[in-house]
């Protein structure tokens, strides 16, 4: 039987996904085999979550929409970080926000082109690739070689210079998308004045059902200590 429940809880999914690529990373860093490709990947992937999760975090708590205003929901990741210093303002001080011609909001929008990048790829899109005898990739158990995707090898993105070959991934580009998504979250604290901090961004709202108790808590408080180390 299911027991009533006597709280509402947040779950901050920016600070766990940002977790998780500090951890990914630092496994990165260790891997000696061609698995830190693989780890590296996946930092890149959670970064781009956790910007995610965090921008819309910030609108859940700091955006009143006005009556009759039309949702914001389905807005571009781009979008909504361009947007929330427009409507998530103190009275007091200058409106403002991102510059796309300007970083960090080029090579931001060049991360999302990347995330797109590995995980929605088109349907029968396909690659050339040769075997060239230094392939990274082979077939588990049997040593057999996997072509390099040749027309991507050492290929990279313009602004970031991440490499488009998943395979070329390493720790040094996934902190780079990290730093990335570190400097929007700089430029929009500057944006959004004393609305965001470090013990924001990492707590939760721990609310009883009738609301005689309220606390914000750690999220490591609730998960047990959930750190890179």
């Amino acid at each position: 039987m299911n027991k009533k429940a006597t709280h509402e809880l947040e779950l901050n999914f920016y600070y766990l996904h940002y977790r998780d690529a500090q951890m990914l990373i630092e496994w990165a860093k260790a891997e000696q085999s061609k698995l830190k490709s693989l780890f590296a990947r996946h930092a890149i992937l959670s970064t781009v979550f956790a910007s995610e999760a965090l921008i819309n975090r910030i609108l859940n708590d700091f955006y009143i929409p006005k009556s009759g205003e039309k949702t914001i929901e389905k807005l571009s990741i781009v979008d909504k970080w361009c947007l929330v210093p427009l409507v998530c303002y103190t009275s007091n001080q200058k409106i403002e926000t991102f510059d796309a011609s300007e970083e960090p909001l080029q090579s931001f929008i060049e991360l999302i082109k990347i995330r797109n990048w590995l995980a929605h790829p088109k349907p029968g899109e396909y690659i050339d690739a040769t075997t060239d005898g230094v392939s990274t990739i082979t077939i588990l158990d049997t040593g057999a070689e996997v072509p390099w995707i040749e027309t991507i090898k050492g290929r990279t993105w313009a602004q970031t210079k991440i490499p488009f070959n998943p395979f070329e991934l390493t720790s040094e580009h996934a902190e780079k998308a990290l730093k990335i998504l570190d400097s929007m979250l700089n430029k929009l604290k500057e944006f959004l004045s004393d609305k965001i901090n470090e013990t924001w961004l990492s707590e939760i709202n721990f609310v009883s059902k009738d609301k005689s108790d309220a606390q914000k808590i750690t999220t490591d408080s609730l998960w047990g200590g959930y750190t890179p180390d």
